[in-house]
């Protein structure tokens, strides 16, 4: 996922926070790459991890609302529009050229520049996964317009929007709004209510500073925490709500705000453990980016390397790895590196 690993004002980086990072960027693509089995595909699938992405993400964006930052607001936009943009215009170009020349394009037609319109414009058509970068993009560009309107209330005003879109919820109005349109407008727009909520949480969550005060706490409340979490979704206690992609707000909540104070509790003093940890979540948002490509090449055109399991998931992780790191040493004093970050 484009996850962007800010760093506090003490330069502090929370391992922990990053090696979560790293399970669900992996988790993702083990759900998008492999055969997952119906007895597992329930707990896999259902959705907190996303939703924990935007609480950590908001997390660290909220100090440079709260300050009204402007070239660090600019930097944040620009890792996730380059992305944005340009891997679907990569794709758009390496699709058609394959499939005119070589017959091996990724999808079996060509392209059209209004696919690529509609892509850019909803973030799903041809790259579907981008729908999350339109969301985070969206929410970010609103709640910085609130910063520097509202200056110093902020936080009083994504509060009150934390509630008007949790009665838009509840109250089935964003449901019967969306239910009637395409599924890539459900996906996107009307996935906007269900994560805004889950941006706020992260914004509020930092406005406390929540990260230094559960340092105090005894490691064993945030294992009975994590133990709930796995009760909640083993017996579907408030699971099911009319919806989109993550109908369930409550539960969402709930699960992100203890992942990310059971991961964010972590001290992790071995310095080679922490280096490990840093080099191994680098690349998080680029793997998220290009996986799906890489999929979809294995799976038509490499069947005898993709053969949907688990083990494959982690070759393409790997490749996606390897892919983003080179292209980072290539731009790496350039902004399209942001491709690969």
């Amino acid at each position: 996922m484009i996850i962007l690993k800010e760093i506090n004002k003490n330069k502090k980086i929370y391992n922990g926070i990053e090696l979560l990072r790293f399970l669900f960027c992996l988790w993702i693509v083990i759900i998008h790459c492999s055969d997952i089995k119906i007895r597992h595909k329930k707990y896999l699938e259902r959705g907190f991890h996303v939703p924990t992405f935007f609480v950590i993400s908001f997390y660290f964006f909220y100090p440079q609302l709260r300050d009204r930052i402007i070239t660090k607001i600019i930097t944040r936009f620009e890792r996730l529009l380059y992305p944005y943009i340009l891997w679907p215009i990569i794709i758009l170009i390496l699709n058609n050229v394959l499939l005119t020349f070589f017959k091996i394009g990724e999808f079996d037609t060509k392209i059209s520049l209004h696919d690529f319109y509609i892509q850019i414009i909803l973030g799903a058509r041809y790259h579907v996964i981008f729908w999350f970068q339109f969301n985070i993009i969206f929410i970010s560009l609103i709640l910085s317009i609130i910063s520097f309107i509202c200056k110093d209330n902020t936080i009083e005003v994504i509060e009150f929007l934390s509630v008007i879109c949790l009665y838009l919820h509840f109250s089935r109005i964003n449901y019967n709004i969306f239910i009637s349109f395409k599924k890539i407008y459900q996906i996107t727009l009307g996935c906007l209510i269900e994560l805004s909520p889950l941006a706020i949480i992260g914004c509020l969550l930092s406005s406390i500073n929540l990260l230094v005060k559960i340092q105090i706490y005894s490691h064993l409340y945030y294992f009975i925490l994590f133990l709930l979490i796995i009760f909640l979704f083993k017996y579907n206690i408030f699971i099911f709500y009319s919806g989109f992609m993550y109908p369930n707000i409550f539960l969402n909540i709930f699960a992100s705000i203890t992942l990310f104070i059971c991961f964010g509790s972590l001290n992790i003093k071995q310095i080679i453990i922490a280096k490990l940890i840093v080099f191994t979540t680098k690349f998080t948002g680029g793997i998220y980016c290009i996986h799906s490509i890489f999929r979809c090449y294995f799976q038509k055109y490499l069947p005898l390397f993709y053969d949907k399991s688990y083990y494959c998931s982690f070759l393409i992780y790997i490749i996606c790895y390897i892919t983003c790191y080179i292209g980072t040493k290539l731009f790496q004093n350039y902004k399209l590196k942001y491709l690969f970050i």
